[in-house]
């Protein structure tokens, strides 16, 4: 680390909704990550947002914050044309698949980018999507660190994502193929060009690593979660959701609901789990709580009332609040689940697949209670909602590790250990 101690850090960050208040697993972790870093000195942001996104709030805390919209073209005749053989071209290069380059790499943002630069004179830039990969020969112009936070293993995240919901039609799997390709391509040469890179947990190296032939420097920064912000919940102090009929067999899976396996995981307890667990709590409830639910679940909230889907919401606190259960039934993914951290800082017992608590150093039974198979999430449920003092030593442990472990102020000794290896 530099002698004084102090480093400058800009997060370059695209998203599709507000940076702050952070609602969703990326808003959380860059959220938590800008935190950790402004007690190492000061932060800037430079700020990728959908041109439609409205109200977006200036975090605090920053020394400089720059937003920028981002248009979202829709190109017809010529244009389409001239963009699909751009898209061709850059199959080799630095383009990505799922970013129209004339947006998010456009000549306008190029140079608002080298202005923050150029004003902010950072030691350190942290980006976590991949697609910004386009901007590496820019920031490799400047005399600063680069550090890629892995939110994700991207490119097996594609392939399992496609595995759960395979595409269908000749001209549509060669678009695929292409963009497996491509992301592979651009994961592989962020993960060698990079200074340091940042991955949710130890599974995540391990999937990285396939993609080079060297040695990538890799850090676990794991999820975590600000303890303070969810004692009102610990403390029971929390006011409910409003209009909201308590109920002490609640169940919550908290989501945003437009990424595969979380809809996969909602769809597994509309159909399978909370069914069960109906027939043997009558008073049983459903909350589906997060961005972008599926037409199957707005659905089944209407055939069912005890199923509560509500979208996006300003706060998740006091949904935990409501609940005695959160479940996390997933069976495919990558990272680490920010929703079981929640969780675990809210005092609230865990029941999950091995898929939704990889990543968390959690012992099955001591801190939470996973199963495998349908039958036995409905038994673990079905322990919880029947053992109270079972249910608050699960809750409490859980707790205790998330102190230890994933609250910020572990996360920041993490950081700073990370950064101490970096030759400023």
């Amino acid at each position: 680390m530099k002698s004084s101690n102090v480093v400058r850090t800009l997060f370059l960050i695209k998203q599709n909704h507000s940076l702050y208040p952070p609602i969703g697993g990326a808003s959380l972790r860059n959220w938590q990550n800008i935190s950790v870093m402004m007690e190492l000195g000061p932060v800037a942001v430079f700020f990728l947002v959908s041109e439609t996104t409205k109200n977006i709030d200036i975090p605090p805390g920053l020394a400089m914050w720059n937003v920028k919209p981002v248009k979202e073209n829709k190109l017809v005749g010529r244009d389409k044309l001239n963009q699909r053989l751009q898209q061709l071209k850059s199959l080799i290069t630095r383009g990505h698949p799922f970013t129209d380059t004339s947006s998010v790499c456009s000549p306008e943002l190029v140079l608002e980018l080298k202005r923050t630069l150029d004003e902010f004179k950072p030691d350190l830039i942290i980006f976590s999507q991949t697609f910004l990969g386009f901007y590496l020969p820019i920031l490799k112009g400047y005399p600063c660190k680069l550090i890629l936070d892995a939110h994700n293993a991207e490119t097996e995240l594609f392939r399992e994502t496609i595995k759960l919901k395979p595409v269908k039609g000749l001209k549509e799997k060669i678009r695929t193929r292409i963009e497996i390709i491509k992301t592979e391509v651009i994961e592989r040469e962020l993960l060698q060009e990079t200074d340091q890179v940042w991955t949710c947990s130890k599974q995540d190296i391990v999937s990285l690593q396939k993609l080079c032939k060297k040695t990538i420097k890799a850090n676990v920064i794991p999820n975590g979660a600000d303890s303070d912000y969810y004692s009102d919940v610990r403390a029971n102090q929390c006011k409910l959701p409003d209009g909201f009929n308590p109920s002490p067999y609640t169940l919550l899976f908290p989501a945003i609901f437009d990424y595969e396996p979380n809809s996969q995981a909602a769809r597994l307890l509309i159909d399978d789990i909370y069914p069960q667990l109906k027939k043997l709590y009558p008073e049983s409830q459903l909350l589906l709580i997060g961005a972008k639910p599926t037409q199957y679940m707005l659905e089944a909230a209407e055939k069912d009332l005890s199923i509560i889907v509500t979208g996006r919401v300003p706060d998740m606190r006091p949904y935990f609040m409501a609940t005695s259960i959160v479940i996390v039934p997933l069976l495919k993914g990558s990272g680490t689940r920010l929703k079981i951290l929640e969780a675990f800082a809210s005092c609230r017992p865990v029941v999950s697949t091995p898929k939704g608590a990889e990543g968390i150093n959690a012992v099955n039974g001591e801190h939470l209670l996973i199963g495998n198979t349908t039958e036995e999430l409905v038994n673990n449920v079905s322990k919880i909602w029947a053992d109270k003092d079972l249910s608050q030593r699960l809750a409490q442990s859980a707790y205790e590790l998330f102190d230890r472990g994933y609250s910020w102020k572990a996360v920041g000794k993490k950081v700073s250990q990370a950064i101490e290896t970096l030759e400023f």
